[in-house]
């Protein structure tokens, strides 16, 4: 049987164990979510699944308005280079420089 170096077993264990970087009791949680705007309520729930289900215990966002909507696309936005906002539809599109004339 191989044995197995100090760093592989290191590299199980925290492939196992997802570190949570956003561990603050719920009460916390609720009392800084009650204060945010909706695309930041809705940009806060999804930084983790359990912050999701904290926050979102139907499993679904409340509905929001148009305005929301892009100010929660704009904060997407800024971290995909590789789309844009498309204010005609709403949506993240695809950048596709190829087709580009």
């Amino acid at each position: 049987m191989a044995s197995i170096t100090r760093s592989q077993s290191r590299r199980t264990i925290e492939a196992e164990a997802p570190r949570c970087y956003f561990a603050v009791p719920r009460e916390i949680l609720f009392m800084i979510a009650e204060h945010l705007p909706p695309a930041f309520y809705a940009a806060l729930a999804m930084t983790s699944k359990s912050t999701f289900n904290s926050l979102c215990p139907t499993g679904k966002f409340a509905k929001m308005d148009k305005e929301n909507r892009i100010s929660l696309l704009v904060l997407f936005e800024k971290h995909c280079p590789k789309s844009f906002l498309c204010f005609g539809c709403g949506r993240l599109q695809p950048l596709n420089r190829d087709s580009e004339v």
